[in-house]
């Protein structure tokens, strides 16, 4: 396996012309761990070359526009009501390839001057997640010169096979087709691309399983959380002062992915109970779009539901314990690596521990009994917890940190990027 020395060429790199496709574009505040990601991986991109960013005029994009200060140029594709990532027909499109950014961001990309021209130009051409990576083929008919790399967050395949394993009727059906495509387009477009970045050993693994004989172009980069969960951006206040002097256990997440709201009322309706029983605790759900059941729960006067808060970090540090009770998902869980960073005490399901080997956690089965058990082993005993929180916690700072990531991934710039 490759892995990222640190390698110096400083003139190679600081006259590189790097495009970066992506769904999504950062902003304050944004829910998605993935472009929150993608915020401290652009900041090491702009300090080795000029960055130009393409991207759906969608209405999440146009936002992070309005208060864009970095140095990359933005190109918006669409018009200003296109919400191009939700459209009914691209959803078909990208369905049917197993990736994309829908038909009619492909064909705009295709056509348009300045788009053909910003890609023309460039040395590398980014990818990140796969749906941006399915454009690899017209990328490369625009610039067959380019360095194509894709930043692969999660394997979609894998997702959606564990939903297929929960699902029942016509939608057990549906997600296995949808990993069957999804796994086809996987393979294809990290067989063809010249590099592959993963966020984790555990989805480079599966990369290699389904690619034999590409082991050289795949690289890991850990994705750079340490220092930015230390920066706070905001405090849990007052919405989080009732029940204060009793134990709180956190669960943070977006609750429009169905991944995090079914974790959040797997824990509500199976767990909870079981902890309250033998327990004096508070639960408390952190985050945007919480479904109508998840807010129903809140008639418990030990259970809080937050919705949208400025920063959910700030909930997690003032956490007794952070859990992670998913049952469906892949790719690394940012969540937990942020609570390993505030040295708190972190329950989680097999899932929730995936790609992150810190020394002495203990993952839980995704049973009831044994998750409500590991709970209320931590509350019980908490000056023991917070003791090996602070070991992990500060494993997790150096593993994650911004500094290793920037060592990293201008190592893989240096090693796949042409001599401009």
């Amino acid at each position: 396996m490759r892995d990222a020395a640190t390698r110096s060429d400083a003139a190679h790199s600081a006259a590189l012309r790097l495009v970066v496709i992506t769904p999504e574009l950062p902003f304050p505040g944004i829910a998605s761990a993935g472009a929150t990601y993608l915020s401290r991986h652009l900041d090491v991109l702009e300090e080795v070359g000029t960055v130009r960013v393409i991207a759906p005029s969608h209405s999440g994009n146009r936002r992070a526009l309005e208060t864009w200060t970095r140095r990359a140029e933005v190109h918006l594709v669409g018009g200003a009501d296109a919400d191009l990532h939700v459209r009914g027909r691209d959803r078909v499109w990208n369905g049917l390839r197993g990736a994309g950014l829908g038909a009619e961001f492909r064909r705009r990309l295709r056509r348009e001057p300045h788009l053909r021209e910003t890609i023309a130009h460039a040395d590398v051409v980014e990818f990140h997640w796969t749906d941006s990576a399915g454009l690899l083929a017209d990328v490369r008919r625009l610039n067959a010169r380019a360095t194509t790399v894709i930043v692969c967050h999660d394997i979609h395949a894998q997702l959606w096979g564990r939903r297929a394993a929960y699902a029942r009727g016509w939608r057990k059906a549906y997600f296995a087709a949808r990993g069957w495509v999804t796994s086809r387009a996987e393979r294809r477009l990290f067989s063809r691309a010249d590099a592959v970045v993963f966020l984790s050993h555990k989805d480079r693994d599966l990369a290699v399983q389904a690619c034999p004989g590409r082991e050289s172009a795949f690289w890991v980069i850990e994705p750079p959380l340490a220092d930015a969960a230390l920066v706070p951006v905001g405090r849990a206040g007052a919405d989080f002062a009732p029940g204060a002097d009793l134990p709180t256990v956190v669960l943070s997440g977006a609750f429009a992915f169905p991944k995090n709201s079914q974790a959040a009322m797997w824990l509500v309706d199976k767990v909870w109970p079981l902890v309250a029983a033998r327990c004096d605790a508070r639960l408390v759900l952190v985050g945007a779009d919480p479904t109508p059941a998840m807010r129903a729960a809140a008639a418990d006067p030990r259970i809080e539901v937050t919705g949208w808060v400025e920063d959910p970090r700030a909930y997690v540090a003032a956490a007794d314990v952070f859990v992670a009770p998913l049952l469906t998902g892949s790719g690394v869980k940012f969540k937990v690596i942020e609570a390993l960073v505030l040295d708190r005490p972190v329950v989680g399901t097999d899932i929730a521990w995936e790609g992150i080997d810190c020394p002495g956690a203990m993952p839980v089965p995704a049973e009831p009994a044994a998750f409500a058990r590991a709970i209320l082993s931590v509350l019980s005993d908490p000056d023991a917890a917070r003791e090996q929180a602070g070991v992990r916690g500060a494993w997790a700072r150096e593993r994650y940190g911004m500094e290793r990531h920037r060592r990293e991934l201008r190592a893989v710039l240096a090693t796949v990027a042409p001599s401009p």
